[in-house]
């Protein structure tokens, strides 16, 4: 069974990770084993009720320079558990092709697919950004 993947992007302080955690502690989420990982480190903190959720934090400057450390701490925990949904937090600064290069590698030997990209602006900024 291929996993699904759902991708939260967007600028900093657009409000990612307030929308993870509404959604990872919504009921229809909570029997499910959910695997979050966030590729930044923001002021926000992922807090989850779903105690089938687990999380892994992957910093900027560790993606940039020791792959092969997120690479094993990534397939370690994918080894552990059988995740039925993957959600990950991504940078929207960072160039999205990198992401599906780092999907490619990390879950090479799980069958997945990305079920949406959620891209989240904040309101107030919308236009500035438009």
């Amino acid at each position: 069974m291929k996993i699904p993947v759902y991708v939260v992007t967007g600028f900093l302080d657009a409000g990612k990770t307030t929308f993870l955690n509404r959604m990872i502690n919504h009921d229809p989420w909570q029997p499910l084993r959910t695997l979050v990982i966030q590729f930044e480190n923001g002021e926000e903190q992922l807090t989850y009720n779903n105690l089938g959720c687990e999380r892994i934090e992957v910093s900027l400057k560790l993606l940039n320079s020791e792959i092969d450390i997120v690479h094993r701490k990534i397939s370690e925990t994918l080894s552990k558990s059988k995740f039925e949904a993957i959600w990950i937090e991504w940078n929207g600064m960072l160039a999205f092709t990198k992401l599906v290069e780092l999907l490619n590698l990390f879950f090479s030997e799980i069958p997945f697919y990305i079920q949406n990209v959620i891209h989240v602006v904040d309101a107030k900024n919308a236009l500035d950004l438009i």
